[in-house]
């Protein structure tokens, strides 16, 4: 980069060299970049509409998605990036978000190597994600293994996990996080490095677990766990106490006369 200016006696030019992480301007597209976070405002409860001002709170605070749908060609020398925001406490959306526009999407890229930002601050027990996500140690076995088959399709099985975060530790071995850890360690030494990637396999796991889910959430309200999705609306106008304290104390009086007859 060049900036010039005047200085008293003289025209000062500078020059200052930029870095960009890959060898010219198109090896950028040798570059796939994924990644599925919370979205949403910071408040608990995880009714907010992420789509209603102030934007995006939560990580990534200039959109919700990208890298698919209206926004999946990125442009010459841009790297391909898959964002996944998700505006839910939802272990079941996690994993389909990963099976429909990740994992195929970097299989279909045939990566030379695989690098893995390891958080396991989306795990249900960890304060820090705001709600968001809530998986459990069992979803980074499975997402593990899953990486390492796309590794072991096309990378020779060459996979690099990187400590990213984590932390609920309260409880030291038996932590949320120290759990995590070791699921995900596990799958990568566990994983068969026969073990290969398949669409068809992607497709029918998706189609079943959503079944279950389903399955799940139909019992639950069956036994009265879990609310119907409808929400009640809100009654916007004012209560007068007085004439409701007359109400209430007039069928008091009328119960008890019925008590008497």
């Amino acid at each position: 980069m060049k900036a010039g200016f005047e200085a008293p006696f003289c025209d000062v030019q500078v020059t200052r060299k930029s870095y960009k992480p890959w060898l010219n301007e198109e090896d950028g597209e040798n570059v796939f970049f994924a990644s599925i976070h919370g979205y949403g405002k910071r408040v608990p409860g995880l009714n907010a509409d992420p789509k209603s001002p102030p934007y995006g709170m939560f990580y990534p605070s200039d959109g919700k998605n990208f890298g698919f749908g209206e926004h999946e060609k990125p442009a010459k020398g841009e790297a391909l990036i898959v964002d996944v925001g998700q505006n839910s406490k939802c272990r079941e959306e996690w994993r389909s978000s990963w099976r429909v526009n990740v994992l195929p999407a970097l299989a279909q890229f045939e990566p030379d190597l695989i690098i893995i930002s390891a958080g396991f601050d989306a795990h249900k027990l960890d304060d820090i994600n705001m709600g968001y996500i809530s998986a459990v140690e069992h979803d980074y076995y499975w997402l593990t293994q899953e990486l390492v088959k796309i590794a072991n399709l096309h990378s020779k099985g060459r996979v690099v996990s990187i400590l990213e975060g984590g932390y609920k530790i309260q409880g030291k071995l038996v932590s949320p996080f120290a759990r995590s850890v070791y699921n995900h360690v596990a799958a990568l030494v566990e994983t068969s490095p026969d073990a290969i990637f398949d669409h068809a396999d992607m497709k029918w796991e998706e189609e079943f677990e959503n079944e279950l889910f389903l399955a799940a959430q139909e019992a639950k309200r069956e036994v009265g766990e879990v609310e119907p999705d409808r929400k009640r609306p809100r009654r916007n106008q004012e209560v007068d106490y007085v004439a409701l304290n007359s109400k209430l104390n007039e069928e008091l009086a009328n119960g008890e006369a019925d008590a008497i007859n």
